[in-house]
């Protein structure tokens, strides 16, 4: 829903501004590629690229109000277009890939294993309370008896 209505919005505003666009309708179609991939994800990204491509053929190519396609340079348009708005959507999923990866990190003193959190380092006893709702109980792991059972 959200792709249709950036695009018909960027039809009518694109419309209303023709006369000072110039030979490129193109690039104000860009941002509703941009804010449908980043706000609502792959498919409606695609989704808004594709109706971006309708809409700039019927309204904007040469015959206006019409699906003809005339000149190579129609199509190099289209074409360019098609793939900014593939690339956009590339970039966001890459994006939100990273993003997840950087959430799952878990930020660990080296030396005495304090968990930062916000402006904090905590203990993990303290960390798991606060943010697992968690409770700990200490053992020992087979490792660290052996070692211990060495050390005497």
């Amino acid at each position: 829903m959200f792709a249709a209505g950036s695009v018909a919005a960027t039809v009518i505003l694109t419309l209303l501004f023709k006369q000072y666009l110039g030979n490129s309708p193109e690039l104000v179609f860009v941002p509703a590629v941009v804010f449908s991939s980043l706000f609502c994800g792959l498919g409606p990204g695609l989704t808004s690229a594709l109706l971006s491509i309708v809409a700039l053929i019927y309204y904007f190519e040469e015959p206006a109000y019409s699906f003809a396609i005339d000149s190579v340079r129609d199509i190099l348009d289209i074409v360019v277009f098609s793939l900014v708005a593939v690339s956009i959507n590339a970039i966001n999923v890459a994006r939100q890939r990273a993003e997840k990866i950087l959430r799952g990190l878990l930020p660990v003193c080296a030396w005495c294993r304090k968990i930062r959190r916000e402006d904090q380092w905590l203990s993990l006893e303290v960390y798991a309370r606060m943010e697992l709702n968690t409770a700990l109980t200490h053992s020992i792991c087979p490792d660290c008896r052996e070692r211990m059972e060495r050390t005497g």
